[in-house]
């Protein structure tokens, strides 16, 4: 999945689920989504993220133990 598909998924649903449109509680929520493409270095994430990402990647395969 693309970053900002995570992102709007994650938006939706929180503010669906929770019923709310605080900015805090989704800006969370699109922080959050964007955790599970750590373990890849070409992710908006594993960019901002990079000596982490560079980690997971060298050790674990894209979508084996973030995707868990």
């Amino acid at each position: 999945m693309m970053s900002i598909t995570h992102a709007t998924i994650a938006a939706a649903g929180t503010s669906l689920t929770l019923s709310t449109a605080d900015p805090i509680t989704l800006g969370l929520a699109l922080i959050g989504s964007q955790l599970p493409d750590i373990d890849t270095t070409t992710s908006t994430i594993g960019q901002i993220l990079y000596p982490i990402s560079a980690g997971f990647e060298k050790r674990y395969p894209h979508r084996a133990i973030t995707h868990s």
